[in-house]
């Protein structure tokens, strides 16, 4: 079985309309396929393959719950709106990332030989979900731009080259429309799809005009879509940077290494780093008790570390028996929690990452764009901290790297 995600970073680009192009090319070439909508707000997969039907479930041979898509033939299909109809759906990001990892993972695709991902807009907790759920069958996904937003196209590029993720190919969609009397017209600019593909290594499958044939079939048949079937067909799946690197990662990071790494750093940024000047710079108040939660790359709380910014230091406080439930009280009534991924945490102190044996620039602002960095705090709180910590690192960056990078190169190297 193979698998694709197809993906765009804004809404209104014709996502799903390459999605049901792909789904019935591959049917009419006699491919079984898996079709998941995993837009859960506003599904619409459904409408535009004209399935109808109800989700139900099952149990297998171990008990477990399982999803059974709707089938029409060799194509099983699953979408919200076969499960809540006429129900308004506003879930949680953190629901729904769950959700679509559950239908991924315990759905009943057996039997297929494809799975088309519609992904919702945007590079949220839905397509990570999918890209772990789909791990060793993923050729890569398929990436919708619109020659108006082809800006907000090379960051979903930029993700799933930070990210290790596989990109198949890039489809530009809407870029013309012929009128009755042949005269075609850019309405959305000047296509740029293929200059983009080209800056970053990818391929560009090629062009989707507009046309009242294509709105009415909720399907477009050309040459494009022949491009994206050949190369899904003919790709083997890829390997995901990221679901590879935390393999390796957790054979690395045990919490003894991490309390020496720590402490290290500790030691050293009260040393070299002028705490004080910075605390000047950015307005940084402090005596407010931070948490850090330090994170392995699969979500467990490894190491959870508290301390204050005062006097121009960087303040270890403790935990013991006798102050845990007066730290608690102190962070949950006016402290900051910052959570964050241990090796994202360190490369962006180095202001490097390696992703597929490549060295990209990453700083502690990509770490927080990517999800690797979080922070909970009052209004306010966490974004001084955060823009605080942000200063401390890029001054080592600049300044200090070298010497970090004897510190924490044992994690990250």
């Amino acid at each position: 079985m193979k698998s694709t995600i197809v993906c765009s970073g804004k809404g209104g680009v014709g996502k799903t309309l390459v999605s049901s192009s792909i789904i019935r090319a591959l049917l009419n070439q006699g491919y079984s396929v898996g079709a998941i909508d995993l837009d859960i707000d506003n599904p619409n997969l459904a409408q535009f393959m004209k399935v109808e039907g109800t989700i139900g479930f099952t149990y297998n041979e171990d008990g477990k719950r399982v999803l059974v898509p709707v089938q029409d033939g060799k194509l099983k299909l699953f979408s919200m709106s076969l499960v809540a109809p006429d129900s308004p759906i506003g879930m949680l990001g953190q629901q729904s990332g769950s959700l679509c990892q559950d239908v991924i993972e315990f759905g009943d695709w057996s039997g297929v030989d494809y799975i088309v991902v519609d992904a919702p807009a945007g590079t949220g907790d839905e397509l990570r979900a999918a890209v772990r759920g789909l791990k060793g069958t993923m050729v890569g996904s398929v990436i919708v731009a619109q020659p108006a937003h082809l800006y907000i196209t090379e960051r979903v590029i930029k993700l799933h080259k930070l990210n290790g993720i596989p990109v198949l190919g890039l489809i530009e969609n809407m870029t013309s429309f012929k009128c009755e009397h042949g005269t075609e017209y850019r309405l959305f600019g000047e296509p740029g799809g293929k200059a983009l593909a080209e800056k970053y290594g990818v391929n560009f499958i090629g062009e989707i005009p507009l046309s009242v044939e294509i709105s009415q079939n909720k399907y477009a048949d050309n040459e494009t879509i022949a491009n994206a079937i050949k190369l899904l067909t003919e790709s083997e799946p890829k390997k995901i940077g990221f679901l590879e690197e935390i393999s390796e990662r957790a054979k690395k990071v045990t919490v003894e290494l991490l309390a020496k790494t720590l402490a290290d750093l500790f030691i050293w940024i009260n040393r070299e780093i002028p705490i004080g000047e910075l605390q000047q710079k950015f307005r940084y108040p402090g005596g407010r008790l931070i948490r850090f939660n330090l994170l392995s790359d699969d979500m467990r709380i490894l190491s959870q570390e508290h301390f204050m910014v005062q006097d121009g230091q960087l303040v270890f406080v403790r935990k013991t028996r006798e102050n845990m439930q007066e730290l608690e009280n102190e962070v949950n009534s006016r402290g900051v929690k910052i959570y964050a991924k241990v090796i994202p945490l360190l490369e962006s102190i180095v202001g490097r990452k390696k992703v597929d044996g490549e060295e990209i620039d990453f700083d502690i602002r990509t770490a927080w764009l990517n999800g690797d960095i979080w922070t909970e705090g009052k209004p306010g709180d966490m974004v001084q901290t955060l823009d605080f910590f942000s200063g401390v690192w890029e001054y080592i960056k600049n300044n200090k790297r070298a010497e970090a990078l004897k510190i924490v190169g044992g994690l990250i190297s």
